[in-house]
């Protein structure tokens, strides 16, 4: 039997990673040995060969990485972009090649529309088995791909939510012992880049990955975007009770889930919005997750809203807590969720756009029900004192028409309007803000009309 010579290599790879998205830090420190010359048999050539595992310690953690992935999801369309791009600005030949492809499969993981996080590339490098022309062959892949993840996890950290960086990532080569061409003792090999799956979202194995959470969460941004639809054109003030009634209808609050601040009782993440616009009426949130939803649907709606974090004592008791604070008429308002659930101490809405017994910018009190809101420190460095000294009147809503061109109904002409005017007319459901968007009275909202609504804007 013909023998054929084939070169080994193995690799000890250090790699230091930086998620900032203001640099990049390549691999360093990696020192590569080889062993040429090895003498194999045809039968006893493998199919693969791999590199040692790689860990990873520039990462956050899966959890962040995830609420940053759903963040994505949900404020993506939006004119936010999570992204950066240094490795289709620094990358080449090769390395760039690598770059897009792995780019591609990574991304198509993490929104669940791929499950195996082992990558076969298309690259391929035709090589003699004879001396060390096979092992150069490889040892410019393994360079290529050494340089380029790095880049990876800078540009769409996010996207690694799945991805069990203890572990690590290994390298491999692809050897097609079928290209063999007797003519030239040449054989075809292709890269292959191994990324272990977190037990979090490991599906058959640690090669695979279970979709169900982000199909569940690209679910929930489908499900908000039609609740906040159902509300377009109204006033703020019946977007604001409208917004409450839908969160308080999906879900329930998740004692078990807060009593032991541990996310594996439900085997979900209670703390994020996605839970509650799932249409699952069993996964259920905590505070945060009623807070954030409600800010989600506002930002949609056009109402002005915050999030804000402190301490609740009062009531069921003391803890930390989330609620949020909206803007009506200049005015602050105190908005709980939580505690406007079925259960709880402000039921129905005794929590919702109602005055303060007193405020200021440390704390607000409301003495008929026994409770009080003191804001977390860093919440208090966040916001100006203004915003965070809520009123003491109850909200009044206005009974006015709605005045020409304010389309979220906060009783104002803003950019805020435009913008939201300008989406309707995109996705083809303007002509529902006939009544107070069509500028030029020709009886339809076109361009036309959000041109004079910026040009009414600017003139005030």
């Amino acid at each position: 039997m013909r023998k054929k010579l084939i070169a080994f290599i193995s690799a000890a790879l250090a790699v230091t990673v930086s998620c900032s998205a203001l640099s990049v830090i390549a691999a360093e420190n990696m020192e590569m040995q080889t062993n040429a010359d090895i003498s194999v048999s045809e039968d006893e050539l493998p199919e693969t060969v791999y590199e040692k595992k790689v860990p990873v310690t520039g990462l956050p953690d899966s959890e962040e990485l995830e609420r940053m992935y759903i963040e994505m999801l949900f404020y993506g369309d939006n004119g936010i972009s999570l992204y950066a791009d240094y490795g289709r600005e620094k990358l080449k030949g090769l390395e760039l090649e690598i770059y897009n492809e792995l780019r591609a499969h990574i991304e198509a993981v993490a929104n669940g529309t791929e499950t195996s996080t082992k990558f076969v590339t298309s690259v391929k490098r035709r090589a003699s088995t004879i001396g060390t022309a096979l092992n150069d062959a490889a040892a410019e892949l393994y360079d290529a791909a050494n340089a380029v993840v790095p880049y990876l996890m800078v540009d769409l950290p996010q996207d690694f939510y799945w991805f069990d960086k203890t572990s690590g990532y290994q390298f491999g080569v692809d050897i097609d012992s079928d290209s063999f061409d007797p003519t030239d003792y040449s054989m075809e090999i292709t890269l292959t880049v191994t990324f272990d799956a977190s037990t979090d979202y490991m599906g058959a194995n640690n090669t695979t990955v279970n979709p169900q959470k982000i199909n569940a969460a690209k679910t929930a941004v489908a499900n908000a975007k039609k609740i906040a639809a159902k509300y377009d054109g109204q006033s703020a003030y019946d977007k604001i009770l409208g917004y409450k009634k839908e969160i308080c209808d999906l879900v329930s609050y998740n004692y078990a889930a807060a009593n032991t601040n541990d996310s594996s009782v439900s085997g979900i993440n209670p703390w994020q919005l996605v839970w509650v616009f799932d249409g699952n009426s069993s996964t259920n949130v905590v505070c945060e997750g009623y807070a954030k939803a409600f800010q989600y649907l506002c930002d949609l709606g056009g109402v002005e809203c915050y999030t804000v974090s402190g301490v609740m004592t009062g009531g069921t008791g003391e803890g930390g807590h989330m609620w949020n604070i909206v803007v009506l008429g200049g005015e602050s308002y105190l908005v709980d969720i939580t505690n406007c659930d079925s259960g709880s101490i402000g039921n129905p809405d005794k929590l919702l756009l109602k005055g303060a017994t007193q405020s200021n910018a440390v704390s607000c009190v409301f003495a008929n029900l026994g409770v009080a809101y003191t804001y977390y420190d860093t919440t208090a460095d966040l916001y100006p004192a203004s915003l965070l000294k809520v009123s003491t009147k109850d909200y009044v809503p206005t009974q006015s028409d709605p005045k020409q061109g304010d389309i979220n109904g906060d009783g104002k002409l803003n950019n805020t309007d435009i913008i939201l005017l300008g989406r309707a007319y995109m996705a083809g459901t303007a002509d529902k803000y006939l009544a107070i968007a069509d500028m030029n009275k020709d009886g339809k909202i076109t361009n036309a009309d959000i041109i004079l609504l910026g040009r009414l804007y600017m003139s005030l």
